[in-house]
């Protein structure tokens, strides 16, 4: 039962995942990479994850939060589930059509900064986030902070 008093729904009773999640929570506060695929075993998404397999510290660094949404399988926020619904929301806001991959860049200001339908390595994604104005004062401040 939510705390409105009407029962979860059934896909939120399954997985114990969020079904209230939004992408805006993090407006102002970090970027947002959206990674759309059929599963987790898409080649695409397999051949993304290889790509950042080697990104070390750069979404921390990069104030980068990753979101896998998936049309079959449990879509997630780094390690925690997202609901169906949610997903679904997600896929309808900003996803490619049933079955394609898609990679979305969301900006701190809530925009969409950079999308493409093939996977994108970690140096061309840091780069694309390195020329936003936001991160070129963010790199401004930390260089006067040491």
């Amino acid at each position: 039962m939510e705390a409105n008093g009407k029962p979860k729904p059934e896909s939120e009773k399954l997985s114990g995942a969020k079904n209230n999640f939004d992408v805006h929570a993090y407006r102002n506060r970090k970027r947002v990479l959206i990674l759309f695929a059929l599963s987790a075993d898409d080649s695409r998404f397999v051949r993304q994850q290889k790509m950042f397999a080697s990104s070390g510290t750069g979404f921390t660094e990069h104030d980068l939060v990753r979101i896998e949404v998936f049309e079959t399988g449990q879509s997630r926020v780094g390690k925690e589930a997202i609901s169906v619904d949610a997903a679904s929301r997600l896929r309808a806001k900003y996803g490619p059509k049933a079955g394609a991959f898609r990679a979305v860049l969301i900006g701190k200001d809530g925009h969409i900064a950079y999308s493409t339908a093939r996977p994108i390595s970690a140096a061309n994604l840091f780069g694309l986030i390195d020329a936003m104005p936001m991160r070129q004062e963010e790199m401004r401040r930390k260089a006067t902070e040491r």
